[in-house]
């Protein structure tokens, strides 16, 4: 029977462990047989991988095996050893960075160049930008190959999901807390400016929603809601 992809991608840390058989040893394995051992080692995605070199001479490969083993060596080509100390600078910055964005609107958010900086997109693709760099860099560093990151991939969504002491374990490399935390900036910080440009609009009061935003992240869309609520509009407000 035909390996699903999602099969294959499961077990393809157990292909790269195997150490296939030699070819050319007594036909037990042939014609078209997979390895005892690894078959019964690791299930029917070794045992297809194991056909395809075990296979007798001028057999036809099937197409759908050949793309299993090619996806197989995509998954396993290594990523460069990157130290993690190559995230500290960026990440020291990015903190500066993003309070560089937050200082005006808050202080000043009636000033005419805080108002010009928030509307612009850019004040948010940059730091969007940034995050992709952190997210490659912390990917490459934490794992030896796309196998890896694949597998690491499901433990967060389902074991990690589950139970925050699993969560805990992927927090301890410093390279994926640091990429979580700029995560953490950048998402408070949007939420930030988009409840800037609303209270602007609206004539709202704007910095107390501003401040618990910046300390607590989404209370602080409780608050302006609660202050769009109780607050009455200034008739003066910018209606662009």
């Amino acid at each position: 029977m035909q390996c699903s992809v999602l099969s294959l991608l499961l077990h393809v840390s157990d292909m790269s462990n195997c150490t296939p058989c030699i070819r050319g040893r007594p036909s037990q394995n042939f014609p078209g047989q997979a390895c005892r051992a690894h078959a019964a080692s690791s299930g029917p995605c070794l045992s297809a991988h194991s056909r395809l070199r075990h296979r007798p001479f001028g057999q036809k490969v099937p197409a759908t095996h050949r793309r299993q083993t090619q996806v197989a060596a995509f998954l396993n080509v290594p990523f460069p050893e990157i130290s993690p100390d190559v995230l500290i600078p960026p990440f020291q910055f990015s903190n500066v960075a993003i309070s560089v964005l937050w200082a005006p609107i808050i202080i000043a958010p009636k000033w005419k160049v805080t108002e010009a900086i928030a509307k612009s997109r850019w004040s948010i693709i940059v730091p969007s930008i940034a995050f992709l760099y952190f997210f490659l860099a912390a990917t490459v560093i934490d794992s030896p190959d796309l196998a890896d990151v694949f597998q690491k991939s499901i433990f967060l969504f389902t074991d990690g999901a589950a139970d925050p002491k699993n969560m805990a374990k992927l927090l301890s490399s410093p390279a994926y807390a640091a990429q979580d935390w700029v995560h953490v900036l950048i998402w408070d910080y949007g939420a930030g400016r988009l409840i800037y440009l609303d209270a602007l609009k609206k004539g709202v009061p704007i910095r107390p929603a501003l401040l618990v935003t910046f300390i607590a992240g989404p209370i602080g869309l409780l608050v302006h809601e609660l202050t769009c609520t109780i607050a009455k509009p200034d008739k003066n407000a910018h209606q662009s």
